[in-house]
């Protein structure tokens, strides 16, 4: 059986009391997951007492997105030890292989940063 969820989509724009409302709502605990591109998300948003869980869409090449998207629900105030960040993607399509290059990008760094360790 196929359960239906609203999933508030954060398309922010501060010049748009919406999109504040979103953040705000967010913040409050009010959502469990919200929908986004990463480009909308990534820098700039203070996004860590709200939930642990992004569903982002159109995946692109940038790791330092990924990171940064992460970053804005695991940061200091945070009451998550884990983050969940899920992208959809279309079956066949080239966000495969782009999520596939992330996912190898991120590898590296985390390899790298443990050998500097």
């Amino acid at each position: 059986m196929l359960r239906h969820f609203k999933i508030p989509f954060i398309m922010f724009d501060p010049a748009k009391t919406e999109s504040i409302k979103q953040i705000d709502n967010w913040n409050k605990g009010r959502y469990k997951v919200f929908m986004s591109h990463i480009n909308t998300v990534a820098r700039g948003l203070n996004l860590q007492k709200g939930g642990n869980r992004i569903l982002q869409f159109s995946p692109n090449y940038s790791n330092e997105l990924q990171i940064q998207l992460i970053g804005r629900l695991l940061r200091q105030g945070s009451p998550y030890k884990d983050i969940f960040v899920d992208t959809i993607v279309v079956k066949g399509s080239i966000e495969i292989e782009i999520t596939k290059k992330i996912r190898s990008k991120r590898l590296q760094f985390r390899e790298f940063t443990e050998d500097m360790a």
